[in-house]
């Protein structure tokens, strides 16, 4: 008896004991795959990859609103679908990246990072304004709070992107899996630092916080600007050949030759297997971010949570968000040379999703939302991490990375205008069950209960499933590995 795997050079080996080395080696195959030592990131890759982590920390504060929108709710006066204006906002910030994209893609790094500190600067200038310190005055409309938290999200989401393209472009194909979770991790990651650093550092001052990352932020992608392409230069597989035909914006050079076959951007907008990919991210993420991540800290008071547990399930969230990009990152890296498309993963996460949805939407009124509630945000985390790491590790390794910052904002602006949907749908079903609950009271008062929240994971549990449906008819359609 032999046992048989489809690998590049298909190989079958009898079933005897295996020395860990030969079993190493085993999965992990040289022709043409190789693990991340073997592909010698020097100090210089590993350099560039903490400047891409440093500036996704930067970038993922729109992940931090769960920590700060009571505080926003409290000190504006706001009802539950104004929050949720000022954050569909924010998100809408994620699609207008597009053009940092655009940008990097047709100029390079330089004038995309020249773009997103003019907007890092306008937006947090304009929420300091918005937002003044308590005692200093009211604070601004609600639509200038949201065009301001708009413009701060476009640049520091423009800065995360334009590391992000310069990496992938700048490291070997093998390893971008592992380099795509380990930049968009910090992404993740930013949520837990930054609402630390809200409610421990600036002591829950909106004014402050706002003033103050606005200024890192900005700084971070000035020096980004002089460091990351020269940085990125240095770093360049000296394994790929290098054509003078084709420039590439994107490190200032020439483009490699393993580019020149590339489809072009239309070919790519037109393919089924795209298509199908930005529908199964837009639904899945749209879930996990516009009925999570958006209305955490307004489900934990739901359910009598103190502000404590509110503060530790947002770092509990940007945990296992960070768990998740780095996990599916190696699990692509890994599972890729045995035959496994990367878009593949998409099936369990999606699925995931699915299961955690069912949870919620089928708890039991009297108390059940407090129980599942932890493990289903966790589990839409999960979720959440991973396909951010799925997505441009696919879209590099299907379609190459000539156009993947137009590829990548397609799918985030899409991604956008779900999340902007469900959020406010959300938050249209909550201020609904508060009135119900309390047809004489304003809508600000609070809503308790599973009823506030059942409707909405109704919704998600539709769009979960049918991402998870897409995800199934994409990995089967998809070939596992395009030359």
């Amino acid at each position: 008896t032999f046992f048989c795997f489809q690998t590049p050079k298909p190989k079958c080996i009898e079933p005897l004991p295996l020395s860990w080395t030969e079993f190493g080696r085993l999965l992990m195959p040289k022709a043409g795959h190789h693990s991340i030592m073997e592909n010698h990131c020097s100090g210089r890759c590993l350099l560039l990859i903490v400047c891409g982590l440093w500036m996704a920390i930067c970038g993922g504060t729109l992940y931090a609103f769960p920590g700060f929108e009571v505080e926003l709710m409290a000190r504006c006066e706001l009802l539950a679908t104004d929050v949720a204006q000022v954050y569909a906002s924010g998100t809408l910030g994620l699609a207008a990246a597009v053009v940092s994209g655009v940008l990097c893609d047709t100029y390079g790094p330089r004038i995309a990072l020249a773009y997103t500190t003019v907007c890092i600067f306008a937006g947090s200038l304009g929420l300091c304004t918005a937002v003044p310190s308590t005692g200093e005055g009211l604070c601004g409309q609600v639509q200038f709070i949201s065009a301001a938290y708009c413009l701060f999200q476009t640049g520091s989401i423009g800065m995360y992107q334009v590391a992000l393209f310069t990496i992938l472009q700048a490291t070997s194909p093998a390893i971008r899996g592992f380099v795509a979770g380990v930049v968009v991790g910090g992404f993740g990651l930013s949520a837990a630092v930054w609402t630390t650093t809200f409610s421990d550092f600036f002591q829950s001052d909106l004014f402050s916080y706002f003033l103050n990352t606005g200024s890192l932020f900005a700084m971070t992608s000035l020096v980004a600007l002089v460091w990351l392409p020269k940085l990125a230069a240095l770093v360049r597989d000296p394994a790929i050949g290098w054509s003078r035909e084709g420039a590439s914006p994107l490190l200032g050079e020439s483009q490699p030759k393993a580019f020149d076959n590339h489809p072009s951007l239309r070919e790519i907008l037109v393919t089924r297997d795209f298509v199908l990919f930005v529908f199964v991210f837009a639904l899945t993420q749209g879930v996990c971010n516009g009925i999570f991540v958006a209305n955490l800290s307004l489900m934990s008071r739901s359910t009598g949570m103190s502000t404590e547990w509110r503060v530790s399930a947002v770092r509990m969230f940007a945990y296992f968000n960070l768990a998740g990009r780095i996990g599916v990152g190696l699990m692509m890296d890994t599972c890729e040379p045995w035959g496994v498309p990367r878009c593949s993963h998409a099936i369990w996460t999606s699925g995931m999703l699915t299961v955690a949805m069912i949870t919620l939407r089928f708890a039991d009124a009297a108390g059940g939302l407090s129980s599942v509630l932890l493990p289903a945000m966790l589990a839409a985390a999960v979720t959440y991490g991973a396909n951010w790491a799925i997505m441009p590790a696919f879209l590099a390794s299907r379609f190459g990375t000539r156009h993947i910052g137009i590829c990548f904002n397609i799918n985030s602006m899409l991604f956008s205008c779900a999340v902007a949907v469900t959020t406010l749908t959300a938050g249209g079903f909550y201020d609904a069950a508060a009135k119900r609950q309390a047809p004489s009271v304003s809508g600000t008062d609070l809503c308790l209960g599973m009823d506030c929240w059942r409707d909405s994971f109704s919704v998600g549990l539709g769009m979960a499933f049918l991402g998870f449906v897409l995800a199934v008819i994409l990995s089967v359609t998809t070939p596992a590995r395009v030359p």
